[in-house]
């Protein structure tokens, strides 16, 4: 799952059917650093929506735009009963009461919110969340790939977050580079100007002959 769905402390919505299943057309994770994405998923497939082009019918439509919007709306609900929460807060207290808080994946994450439980959610912090560089889960920080402690404020490997430049931290906390870079943090250009000149020159002269042939 790539940007603007991959942030580190915002929700990614995915949809799910009327019975719970996973849209074929919902993105799966992981993000490029292998965190787990969505976060949540809602009802998003055949849903009922005010057809465009009539002022009195209904229409069945299909896409996370509608999912996203029924999340929204619970977190209306929630922050009535909790006005001081936290963005962060919010966050956790939607994902450790949804419905697949146990056992999160990277295709419907921590699952459909319950908004009831989510609004009698007590935060493991309630007052900051100094979780700095993954999410509390059940009162403890689970962090992100390439980070530990207690805090997750420690680097455990040199495959930090951001620490792959021109690539992403892979499973075994290493980075893959993409092509026509390498090392380490993926900081060594393996493409000489020479090879990217010819390689100019190849595309230029196919246009040219496009262009003769037309």
């Amino acid at each position: 799952m790539g940007a603007p769905a991959d942030s580190f402390n915002g929700i990614s919505v995915g949809s799910v059917t009327i019975t719970g299943a996973a849209s074929t057309f919902s993105s799966r994770g992981p993000t490029g650093d292998g965190r787990i994405k969505p976060e949540l998923v809602a009802f998003g497939e055949d849903a009922l929506v005010v057809d465009p082009a009539s002022t009195t019918a209904y229409v069945n439509r299909q896409g996370t735009s509608y999912s996203c919007p029924l999340v929204a709306g619970a977190i209306a609900l929630v922050l009535q009963k909790n006005p001081t929460w936290t963005p962060i807060q919010m966050r956790e207290a939607l994902m450790n009461t949804a419905s697949n808080r146990n056992a999160p994946n990277f295709v419907i994450g921590w699952g459909i919110p319950d908004i009831i439980a989510a609004m009698n959610y007590i935060p493991a912090n309630p007052t900051v969340d100094n979780c700095q560089q993954g999410v509390r889960v059940n009162g403890v920080c689970s962090c992100y790939d390439g980070y530990g402690g207690s805090l997750c404020n420690t680097t455990v490997s040199s495959c930090g977050i951001w620490n792959c430049k021109f690539g992403y931290c892979n499973s075994n906390a290493t980075c893959t580079c993409f092509q026509g870079y390498a090392g380490a943090n993926c900081l060594t250009a393996t493409r000489t100007s020479s090879a990217n000149s010819i390689e100019y020159s190849l595309v230029l002269l196919a246009l040219l002959a496009i262009w003769y042939i037309c």
